[in-house]
């Protein structure tokens, strides 16, 4: 196949295709065999015309060109198709795959950014927030939102690894719940200074914040400031204790207590 496709940098942000290694090279070659034209092929026995981002492929050709496994390319593609990136028919020969936003990786150099970047914003808020929601209900999602994940997952991916689905999707629900990003990055950089580098710790340290309603970094601030007079005084307290039960206290002889009596 001739030519060249466009991939676009985003792709670095998308946790479904930046999953791993394998993730991203099986997709990028789903990009590169896609048919940029209509033509006809035979599939389950009958005549159908290939769309633009579709091609007609199988496993063990897959497997052999690109050398993963035909067990994990099975599980990838599942994993595309539950996540809405492509659609797939499958026969007992080979199987019919197509990219389900094809003209948003491929559209031309004059269409509007803007339009690219609504688009993105469909497909990462399936991810970061609701598995079940669909493409056309997420068209009005501001792209403050699509930053906000981008900003976190740059950050996670570069102190803690590649961020699984699990996390994206863990991620999307603090800030669903109106956690400010700067906060979630509190937290993480928190972990990263107590040498605990993974989601469980990060999310238990916002999830702990969030029921004492601090969700901004300003309130975790006062929240940290608050906490800090408590402890000091606190300590205070206890040290004044400790002063009094710790007090000298003079010890009378037999003279001294004759001359006190008499």
């Amino acid at each position: 196949m001739e030519g060249w496709v466009k991939l676009h940098r985003k792709a670095l942000n998308n946790p479904i295709v930046n999953k791993d290694a394998d993730h991203m090279y099986l997709w990028i070659y789903l990009l590169l065999n896609a048919t940029h034209k209509k033509y006809d092929v035979l599939f389950k026995g009958e005549r159908i015309t290939l769309q633009p981002g579709q091609l007609l492929t199988g496993r063990k050709s897959i497997s052999s060109f690109t050398k993963i496994s035909e067990g994990k390319i099975q599980r990838i593609l599942k994993f595309f198709e539950n996540e809405q990136q492509i659609e797939q028919q499958t026969s007992n020969k080979n199987r019919l795959i197509s990219i389900v936003s094809w003209d948003m990786y491929q559209q031309s150099e004059q269409q509007n950014e803007q339009q690219v970047n609504n688009k993105w914003t469909t497909s990462e808020q399936q991810v970061n927030t609701n598995k079940n929601v669909r493409s056309k209900e997420c068209k009005n999602v501001k792209n403050d939102d699509v930053s906000a994940s981008a900003e976190i997952f740059n950050f996670y991916n570069n102190n803690f690894g590649l961020i699984t689905n699990f996390e994206a999707e863990s991620i999307g629900t603090f800030l669903d719940d109106g956690v400010e990003v700067a906060l979630i990055i509190k937290a993480m950089q928190i972990a990263i200074e107590n040498k605990v580098r993974n989601w469980g710790y990060v999310k238990k340290i916002l999830q702990n914040k969030l029921d004492a309603g601090v969700k901004t970094i300003e309130q975790f601030n006062q929240f940290e400031k608050e906490r800090e007079f408590k402890k000091e005084k606190k300590t205070l307290k206890f040290n004044k204790v400790d002063q009094l039960n710790n007090f000298d206290q003079r010890h009378y002889d037999e003279e001294d207590l004759e001359q006190y009596y008499s």
